[in-house]
């Protein structure tokens, strides 16, 4: 008689980031195009400029087979404005910017944008504070984040700063499951006269 234990082999978890985080390859294709194209723009008239300032008649476009004829230009003008829009709107495709957050059993995709709008709410529930502005980013020690807190005249920066971060890095780490990186607060004691621009 005899038995068989299927050994049960440690599953790796996948810490890759899904699509959507970074750009995707046709957006680094359309990025590329698009600053070569106008490197080339530059270029061109670089040289054409450089030959007028010493009373030159060169001129790079005349090699560039242009159709002399005003409809054809035209036509050849609007073809390049079309591919023109269609590589901007590929690298502008990408869409609201995201935070991928690592785990031990694979991650989380979160928008950067409402995760720092949460900080900013945090922030404002303190009476020195008139108006908050975060920036979310993940690093490789976890979701960072660095908040500009604009206070009221004659408040204590340092002390507030002090409150905040303990709370800030509470809030992440409440959103994001996973124990947070550096946590920046950087007060800014507004005067009188400022106070009337930064109010909500």
């Amino acid at each position: 008689m005899w038995c068989s234990r299927r050994s049960r082999l440690a599953q790796t978890p996948d810490r890759r980031p899904p699509r959507g985080v970074a750009p995707s390859r046709s957006t680094r294709i359309a990025t590329f195009v698009l600053l070569l194209a106008g490197g080339l723009f530059v270029l061109l008239y670089a040289m054409r400029l450089t030959a007028v300032a010493f009373h030159c008649e060169f001129s790079p476009f005349r090699y560039l087979g242009i159709p002399a004829d005003p409809a054809l230009r035209a036509w050849s003008l609007l073809a390049v404005v079309v591919v023109l829009g269609v590589l901007i709107l590929l690298v502008l495709r990408h869409g609201e910017e995201t935070i991928w957050i690592a785990g031990d059993g694979g991650g989380v995709l979160a928008p950067s944008a409402a995760v720092a709008a949460a900080l900013e709410q945090t922030a404002a529930e303190h009476a020195d504070v008139v108006r908050s502005e975060a920036r979310v980013e993940a690093r490789r020690d976890g979701p960072a984040a660095t908040l500009t807190a604009y206070l009221r005249p004659y408040a204590d920066g340092v002390r507030v700063a002090a409150d905040l971060e303990p709370r800030l890095s509470a809030r992440l780490a409440a959103i994001t499951g996973v124990a947070p990186g550096a946590v920046t607060v950087r007060p800014r004691v507004l005067g009188a006269r400022q106070l009337k621009r930064h109010l909500p």
